[in-house]
């Protein structure tokens, strides 16, 4: 079972900073889709992960962090943490109003047992203004760093030559690409990772013996949309959606319910995996008359097993 809690800071206007702290819970069954890029069930708040496009689109500075660490409280045979999935996001979304462009970062980390992931880049998209609308054409590049820690494996043998005894590692150049339509009620947005399909090759010398083994990350693609229907003065409905391929199909919808701009809750179905809810709600707010807009979004563990 998976837990988080998930924190946002928006604006409402240029000249004021909302606080939005956002408790979000996920309840979860089920197996996980074979997937080489972890999965995000808050894909709406997530949207430079998604497509290099984003950067920038919202017209606001958009940071968000995020923080995921799964099968909490299980007793690892071993007696250590078990293998269990870890993984951190960090992306910032940045617009250049003056050139009609923006810029984007992330920064990801991701562990499962012996195998880490570690992904940094770079984004850039140009906005084309469409009336009230605007639609973003993106770029991204980047490295990504794959290692294998052989001190974490648990052989029957604990003379396996297949298997590896240290720390191998390789790194290589990662590209990508998308577009994104926005305005204040609509988002669509398509991006696709992992052009380059790299080959990571790990090597190991053990003794006259070389061991050799190599993983290929095969392209991610995403498509998502939302869209907010006021239903009165003070609800707005806002359903959302994604489909995903990275050599199999695999999708997730949901939708939440805004109310008085305050408070907020939703729920989201993943395809053959999970159930989630989420609820939210608006404690504070400060004013920014210096920066203009921003937006913080935060996301962190939370102590009690079984939620996301």
């Amino acid at each position: 079972m998976r837990n988080a809690l998930f924190l946002a800071i928006c604006p409402t206007t240029p000249m004021k900073k909302i606080l939005y702290t956002a408790i979000a819970f996920a309840l979860t069954a089920g197996t996980a889709m074979s997937q080489q890029l972890p999965q995000f069930s808050h894909y709406s708040f997530n949207g430079m992960f998604i497509s290099p496009a984003y950067a920038g689109i919202t017209g606001h500075t958009d940071l968000m962090l995020l923080g995921r660490y799964q099968w909490v409280g299980y007793d690892a045979s071993f007696g250590d943490e078990g293998g269990g999935p870890r993984t951190g996001l960090f992306t910032a979304s940045i617009p250049l109003a003056k050139i009609s462009s923006g810029i984007g970062v992330q920064v990801m980390t991701d562990e499962l047992g012996p195998d880490r992931m570690l992904n940094a880049a770079l984004s850039y998209a140009y906005h084309i203004k469409i009336g009230e609308s605007k639609l973003g054409i993106g770029v991204q590049g980047g490295v990504m760093r794959m290692t294998k820690d052989g001190t974490k494996y648990r052989p029957n043998q604990d003379n396996d030559g297949a298997i590896f005894k240290g720390i191998v590692h390789d790194t290589k150049f990662d590209a990508g690409a998308g577009v994104w339509f926005h305005n204040d009620r609509l988002d669509v947005g398509a991006g696709i990772t992992n052009l380059t399909e790299a080959e990571y090759q790990f090597i190991e010398t053990q003794g006259d013996t070389v061991l050799q083994g190599n993983n290929t990350m095969a392209r991610h693609i995403f498509a998502t949309a939302a869209y907010g229907i006021p239903v009165s003065e003070n609800v707005t409905i806002t359903p959302t959606g994604i489909i995903k391929y990275a050599e199999e199909f695999s999708w997730e919808v949901g939708g939440r319910a805004t109310f008085n701009d305050r408070f907020w809750v939703g729920t989201g179905y993943r395809d053959q995996d999970a159930i989630a809810v989420h609820v939210g709600t608006l404690l504070g707010q400060a004013d920014d008359q210096r920066h203009g807009p921003q937006r913080l979004v935060v996301a962190t563990p939370d102590p009690l097993a079984g939620l996301e």
